[in-house]
Parts: structure tokens; sequence; C-alpha cells
């Protein structure tokens, strides 16, 4: 049986993605207009979605976007804890009362 040669270590490791400094400054307006969003999250509120053209997220900004997932996944679950405390109060003003026969009847008028 023939064996393969073996294949030395170096050429296992993938070859680095080159930096493109054109997907550097697009998704670091991306990322900034993303941390815009969420520091002033009243300043507009509408769907967001990537650019068309966004390609793969350079690996010099993987950290930033990491830490930009955190906030907003937290933000999110703030949110949650908000609109269930609202919803628990508006339970409470719901009323009592649950039929809508009325009591009293106005004779004078």
């Amino acid at each position: 049986m023939i064996w393969p040669a073996a294949v030395p270590v170096d050429d296992l490791v993938p070859d680095p993605v080159p930096i493109d400094a054109a997907a550097v400054t697009e998704w670091s307006a991306v990322l900034d207009d993303l941390q815009a969003h969420l520091d002033h999250p009243d300043a507009s509120l509408h769907y967001w979605a990537p650019p068309p053209s966004l390609g793969r997220l350079p690996e010099s900004l993987m950290e930033r976007a990491r830490t930009l997932v955190a906030a907003q996944s937290a933000a999110v679950e703030q949110l949650i804890l908000l609109r269930d405390e609202a919803a628990a109060e508006l339970s409470t003003l719901q009323p009592v009362r649950k039929n809508a026969t009325a009591v009293y009847l106005d004779v004078v008028a």
C-alpha cells in the first residue's frame, strides 16, 4: 500500500485573509451606525438591514462586533423586562367588574 507523503503543519494553516481597506471602512461605518442606534435608541426607530454590498467582517473588527452584539443583547433583555413590568402594571388596571349592566337608573333626567 502506498501512503501519501506527510503534509507539513505549516501547509495546514490557512493563509490569513488579506486586509481589505474598503471592507474595513465599510464595516466600520456599519458598526458606527449600529452603535449610534444602541446609544440613542429613541433617535430613530426603524428596521435595520445590512447594506447589500457588505462583505465578510474583517478580522480586525471582530472583537468590536462581538462587544456590540453583547451590548445589543443586554439592551434587548432590558426591554423585555420593561415590557413585562408594563404588562403587569396594566393588568392591575383592568376593571374588576365583569358585567356591563347598569347599576343605577336615572329617573330624573
